[in-house]
């Protein structure tokens, strides 16, 4: 139980609201005691085994209407300040993004003096890249995930957000199989007159070549990263560590979404997510 890490007198005097998206439920917030905060809002305060990077992932419920939730905490004092960077950036584009369907909905964010705390919904799930380790994914199931995480990515894309990070365990997989594309630390906004990205960020396996190249690259690296995640559900293993993967090796759902002069206009902007290393 968190109640064993309680929050200290000197912490308690720098508690700042960053974000508040739920502004009707967390009005009462009011630069709480040392005793109170987090527990004047979130009650049954649970450190869970997930760890997210340098951050701890809590499950708590929400006193004010007993919704369940994550509570996600980074430690600012333990690491660098590229990290604290991150970490803000993802407060913030989670809530440019929470009317996407594809996302975690996040609440609120609170900073202390030695901690950000991160308010989202509780995914009751699974990284897809720990299921995928437990079962076998046909290729019909593998389709189904693609063509959820595009369509999430499409709703990025169309507003000028690419996500920077995506891989197996930044998709979560609910008990109702609904996906959800988590961790945006890595995303930014690109704007009509700098549309090209030169930061190298990400994750080397996943990287598209232009990305590692450090050359520039648009958001369609996003789906060079979920082209190697198909990949790694398919094999097992990420790219390049010996597995030939052959399309007609697997069932049409999945040819018929890799194969993108077939994609009808009605289903999906497929040309518009071809990369530009495919010919």
């Amino acid at each position: 139980m968190y109640d064993n890490h309680s929050t200290s007198s000197s912490e308690a005097e720098t508690i700042e609201l960053i974000d508040e998206v739920d502004k009707e439920v967390l009005c009462e917030f009011h630069k709480p005691t040392p005793k109170l905060f987090p527990r004047l809002l979130f009650r049954k305060l649970e450190r869970t085994m997930v760890s997210a990077g340098n951050c701890e992932i809590f499950r708590a419920t929400r006193r004010v209407d007993g919704k369940l939730v994550a509570i996600k905490r980074l430690n600012i004092t333990s690491v660098d300040p590229l990290s604290v960077t991150f970490f803000e950036n993802e407060a913030r584009m989670a809530r440019i993004v929470s009317d996407c369907e594809g996302v975690v909905r996040t609440h609120a964010c609170y900073r202390t003096r030695h901690h950000i705390w991160l308010v989202m919904d509780w995914i009751n799930g699974s990284m897809l890249k720990k299921l995928a380790m437990h079962m076998p994914l046909h290729s019909a199931h593998v389709a189904y995930i693609a063509r959820h995480v595009l369509s999430c990515l499409l709703w990025f894309h169309q507003r000028g957000i690419s996500h920077r990070d995506i891989k197996p365990t930044n998709i979560m997989v609910d008990d109702d199989a609904s996906l959800f594309v988590i961790d945006l630390g890595y995303a930014k906004i690109h704007t009509k007159e700098n549309p090209i990205d030169t930061e190298v960020v990400g994750t080397l396996v996943y990287m598209a070549p232009e990305v590692i190249a450090g050359t520039g690259h648009a958001m369609t690296a996003d789906i060079w990263s979920l082209g190697m995640t198909v990949y790694e559900l398919l094999c097992g293993h990420p790219p390049y560590v010996g597995c030939d993967v052959t399309v007609s090796h697997y069932g049409p759902d999945l040819r018929e979404l890799i194969d993108f002069d077939t994609c009808s206009d009605h289903r999906s902007p497929c040309q518009k997510w071809r990369h530009p290393s495919f010919p």
